[in-house]
Protein backbone atom coordinates (compact mmCIF):
# COMPACT_ATOMS: atom_id res chain seq x y z
CA UNK A 1 0.00 0.00 0.00
CA UNK A 2 1.69 3.24 -0.63
CA UNK A 3 2.54 6.35 1.77
CA UNK A 4 -1.10 8.25 1.12
CA UNK A 5 -3.60 5.65 1.96
CA UNK A 6 -1.74 4.72 5.26
CA UNK A 7 -1.03 8.05 6.19
CA UNK A 8 -5.19 9.10 5.73
CA UNK A 9 -6.24 6.19 6.76
CA UNK A 10 -4.48 6.88 10.34
CA UNK A 11 -5.42 10.35 10.36
CA UNK A 12 -8.78 9.71 9.64
CA UNK A 13 -9.33 6.51 12.15
CA UNK A 14 -8.06 8.75 14.97
CA UNK A 15 -11.38 10.98 13.66
CA UNK A 16 -11.83 14.86 14.27
CA UNK A 17 -9.20 15.74 11.21
CA UNK A 18 -9.11 17.15 8.09
CA UNK A 19 -6.56 15.04 6.13
CA UNK A 20 -7.42 14.96 2.28
CA UNK A 21 -8.11 18.74 2.17
CA UNK A 22 -4.99 19.75 4.37
CA UNK A 23 -2.61 17.64 1.84
CA UNK A 24 -4.76 19.21 -1.42
CA UNK A 25 -4.07 22.50 -0.13
CA UNK A 26 -0.59 22.09 1.14
CA UNK A 27 0.58 20.35 -2.40
CA UNK A 28 -1.52 23.82 -4.20
CA UNK A 29 0.86 25.97 -2.22
CA UNK A 30 4.30 24.01 -2.33
CA UNK A 31 4.34 21.88 -4.98
CA UNK A 32 7.12 23.00 -7.38
CA UNK A 33 6.63 23.08 -11.14
CA UNK A 34 7.43 19.22 -12.50
CA UNK A 35 7.69 18.62 -8.56
CA UNK A 36 6.19 15.54 -6.73
CA UNK A 37 2.43 15.14 -6.67
CA UNK A 38 1.65 12.99 -3.82
CA UNK A 39 -0.45 14.77 -1.85
CA UNK A 40 1.00 12.93 1.49
CA UNK A 41 4.36 14.64 1.00
CA UNK A 42 2.54 18.24 1.85
CA UNK A 43 0.31 16.50 4.12
CA UNK A 44 2.65 15.25 6.72
CA UNK A 45 4.07 18.81 6.81
CA UNK A 46 1.41 20.64 7.52
CA UNK A 47 0.35 22.33 11.47
CA UNK A 48 -2.88 20.07 11.37
CA UNK A 49 -1.14 16.81 10.61
CA UNK A 50 1.52 18.19 13.80
CA UNK A 51 -1.41 18.56 16.21
CA UNK A 52 -2.80 15.21 14.90
CA UNK A 53 0.98 13.76 15.94
CA UNK A 54 0.94 15.75 19.54
CA UNK A 55 -3.03 14.44 20.26
CA UNK A 56 -4.40 17.87 20.39
CA UNK A 57 -8.19 17.94 19.89
CA UNK A 58 -8.66 20.87 17.16
CA UNK A 59 -12.39 19.72 18.51
CA UNK A 60 -12.09 21.60 21.85
CA UNK A 61 -10.91 24.46 20.15
CA UNK A 62 -13.82 24.87 17.88
CA UNK A 63 -16.41 27.57 18.24
CA UNK A 64 -19.31 26.81 16.46
CA UNK A 65 -21.49 30.06 17.47
CA UNK A 66 -18.44 32.59 16.43
CA UNK A 67 -17.63 30.83 12.97
CA UNK A 68 -18.13 31.68 9.72
CA UNK A 69 -18.68 30.32 6.07
CA UNK A 70 -16.20 29.76 3.40
CA UNK A 71 -15.15 27.38 1.26
CA UNK A 72 -11.60 25.49 -0.25
CA UNK A 73 -11.02 26.09 -3.51
CA UNK A 74 -7.79 24.51 -5.31
CA UNK A 75 -5.93 26.11 -8.18
CA UNK A 76 -5.11 22.50 -9.59
CA UNK A 77 -7.65 20.28 -8.59
CA UNK A 78 -7.05 18.02 -11.57
CA UNK A 79 -9.40 15.02 -11.31
CA UNK A 80 -9.99 14.86 -8.27
CA UNK A 81 -13.18 12.28 -7.96
CA UNK A 82 -15.65 12.15 -4.83
CA UNK A 83 -14.61 15.84 -3.48
CA UNK A 84 -16.60 18.35 -3.68
CA UNK A 85 -15.19 21.13 -5.25
CA UNK A 86 -15.46 24.11 -3.67
CA UNK A 87 -15.32 22.23 -0.54
CA UNK A 88 -18.14 23.86 2.49
CA UNK A 89 -15.96 24.69 5.27
CA UNK A 90 -17.08 26.70 8.84
CA UNK A 91 -13.86 29.13 10.11
CA UNK A 92 -13.57 30.18 13.86
CA UNK A 93 -10.99 32.88 13.20
CA UNK A 94 -10.34 33.62 16.65
CA UNK A 95 -9.22 29.84 17.46
CA UNK A 96 -7.56 29.01 14.23
CA UNK A 97 -9.60 25.49 13.27
CA UNK A 98 -11.97 25.18 10.95
CA UNK A 99 -14.70 22.79 9.79
CA UNK A 100 -15.24 20.43 7.08
CA UNK A 101 -18.98 21.20 6.98
CA UNK A 102 -19.77 17.51 5.87
CA UNK A 103 -18.57 15.51 8.55
CA UNK A 104 -16.93 16.39 11.97
CA UNK A 105 -13.46 16.62 10.08
CA UNK A 106 -10.97 19.83 11.47
CA UNK A 107 -7.77 21.69 10.33
CA UNK A 108 -5.85 24.88 11.31
CA UNK A 109 -6.53 27.82 8.93
CA UNK A 110 -2.68 28.10 8.61
CA UNK A 111 -1.99 25.15 6.47
CA UNK A 112 -5.02 26.23 4.02
CA UNK A 113 -5.11 30.00 3.87
CA UNK A 114 -4.08 29.97 0.55
CA UNK A 115 -7.22 28.08 -0.93
CA UNK A 116 -9.81 29.80 1.96
CA UNK A 117 -12.38 31.88 0.00
CA UNK A 118 -15.66 33.04 0.63
CA UNK A 119 -18.05 34.86 -2.36
CA UNK A 120 -18.05 38.60 -2.84
CA UNK A 121 -21.47 39.97 -3.56
CA UNK A 122 -21.04 38.74 -7.11
CA UNK A 123 -20.80 35.26 -5.89
CA UNK A 124 -16.83 35.66 -7.23
CA UNK A 125 -14.70 33.43 -5.00
CA UNK A 126 -12.19 35.80 -3.25
CA UNK A 127 -9.47 35.38 -0.77
CA UNK A 128 -11.41 35.14 2.72
CA UNK A 129 -9.90 37.25 5.43
CA UNK A 130 -10.73 37.62 9.09
CA UNK A 131 -13.43 40.08 10.69
CA UNK A 132 -11.79 43.17 11.23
Amino acid sequence: MKKYPKLCQRIDNAGGYMSDAIGKCQRDLRRPPGGPSRIDLYLEESETFAAFDRGEKLTARFDASRAVGAFLVWNEPKDWKNHVLPLPVSVDWASGVLRQRSDDAYGLIVDVAHCLKQRDAGGNFVPALPPA
